[in-house]
Parts: structure tokens; C-alpha cells; sequence
């Protein structure tokens, strides 16, 4: 056997000090990057949580709106119904009165059908806008599940010391984003509110 001089003795500490400090390295930016996929994921959450809640609101509203449009339309059947009927009464026998009534009812008419209308078009809008909001949340809630796997696949790199296997974590994470990124987008220019 031969001996190791002081310098080589050195030489086999500072080397070993040295890939002490790669791994505490490597380690602290793997235990970094599964903060910022936990931060992401937070993100996602957040925005999906928001449109999920605020679309399933609208629909409410929506649906609200409807049933108060087919009541005004009920109630504007019904004056059709009373006009025919002084209508025909008129055309049997004419009088004075059954012209004012068919009259009134043609005016009440009119202001029913606007309204009936308006809340119909309400009704359309919200509805729209929730379809909007629930598509984004869907966009949102799938980019979720790419920072999860990301954080599981780093979890697993940090007790095997796979560089490989976090780098995949990386890219998969990546990928995550760019949805969150596409959701975002989408939401600017449908001008869907999100905040």
C-alpha cells in the first residue's frame, strides 16, 4: 500500500467538500423549483376557483332572468288572448268600448314585449358569459394537475438524486404554465373578468 501524502490527503477532502457542495447545490435548486410548482399550482387554483364560482353565479343569474322573460311572455299571451277576444266581440257587435280595450291591450302589449325581450337578451348574456368563465376554469383546473405531477416527479428526483428525473419534473411543469399562460391570454382577449 502506499501512502498518501498531505497534499493528496488535500487534494481527496477538497474534492469531497466540493461534491458536498454540487449536491447542496443541486438540492437547494430542486427544493426551489418545487416551490415555484407549489406557487403555480396556487395560481391555477386561485383563477379557477374564481371562474368556477363566478360562472356557476352568472348561470343562476341566468336562469333567474329566464324564468322572469317566459313570465312576462306568459302574461303577454294572455293580453293576446284578451284583445282576440274583445276583437272578436267587436266584430260581432261594434262598440266604443271593445275598440278602447283592444287598444289598451295592443299599448299593454308593446311595454311586455320589451320587457319580456330585454330579460331575454339579460338572460343570453349572462348565460354566454358563463359558458366563457367555465371554459377558462377547465383550462385552469387542467394545468392543476401538470404542476402536481411535476411536484411528485421533483419529490421522487430529490430521494433518488436524478438529475434526469427533475429536469423531467421541470418540463412537465413547463408545460403547466404554458396553460396557465394560454388560459390567461384567453381570458384578456374574451374579456372574460377576473379579478
Amino acid at each position: 500500500m502506499s501512502e498518501l501524502n498531505h497534499e493528496e490527503l488535500k487534494e481527496i477532502i477538497k474534492e469531497i467538500d466540493s461534491e458536498k457542495d454540487n449536491r447542496y447545490r443541486w438540492l437547494s435548486h430542486l427544493a426551489i423549483s418545487i416551490a415555484f410548482m407549489a406557487l403555480f399550482t396556487t395560481v391555477a387554483d386561485t383563477f379557477s376557483d374564481k371562474l368556477n364560482g363566478d360562472s356557476a353565479g352568472l348561470k343562476a343569474d341566468s336562469v333567474l332572468l329566464r324564468n322572469e322573460a317566459t313570465n312576462h311572455w306568459t302574461y303577454y299571451q294572455a293580453k293576446v288572448l284578451r284583445e282576440k277576444m274583445y276583437d272578436i266581440a267587436n266584430s260581432l257587435q261594434e262598440r266604443d268600448q271593445f275598440r278602447e280595450k283592444i287598444d289598451q291591450y295592443k299599448s299593454e302589449k308593446a311595454d311586455i314585449r320589451k320587457k319580456a325581450e330585454k330579460l331575454d337578451e339579460e338572460s343570453r348574456t349572462k348565460s354566454d358569459l358563463s359558458d366563457k368563465m367555465y371554459k377558462a376554469h377547465r383550462t385552469f383546473a387542467f394545468s392543476i394537475g401538470f404542476f402536481q405531477t411535476g411536484i411528485a416527479i421533483a419529490s421522487v428526483a430529490s430521494l433518488t438524486h436524478s438529475r434526469r428525473t427533475w429536469y423531467g419534473s421541470i418540463a412537465i411543469s413547463l408545460f403547466g404554465l404554458s396553460v396557465v399562460i394560454y388560459g390567461l391570454i384567453s381570458v384578456l382577449i374574451q374579456e372574460i373578468p377576473l379579478w
